[in-house]
């Protein structure tokens, strides 16, 4: 999985499978809490069927960031292509 920043390796968590991650808004945070203080990770249920994305940092100042913000802000659109036609989408599906 192509995530800038990605400091472990993935590794089990309570609501499937993290990694930590570099914070994109790191010059943001008032300190610096180490290698932990964001994580990236993805719901997998009890038939290892994969869910949905998340993402969270320590700092109060971003406790409302989510997947969909670090998404937007790490991760670089995929472009498709189809018959001539180009059909853009982020690299974990939905629009670019």
């Amino acid at each position: 999985m192509p995530i800038h920043g990605l400091l472990s390796d993935w590794m089990p968590d309570a609501r499937g499978v993290k990694a930590y991650v570099a914070c994109p808004w790191s010059e943001d945070h008032s300190s610096y809490s180490g290698d932990s203080e964001a994580a990236v990770g993805q719901v997998v249920d009890a038939e290892a069927k994969r869910g949905g994305f998340w993402f969270v940092c320590l700092h109060a100042s971003h406790e409302d960031k989510g997947w969909a913000d670090f998404r937007h802000v790490t991760i670089p659109p995929r472009v498709v292509r189809s018959g001539g036609r180009v059909l853009a989408g982020s690299a974990f599906g939905g629009a670019a």
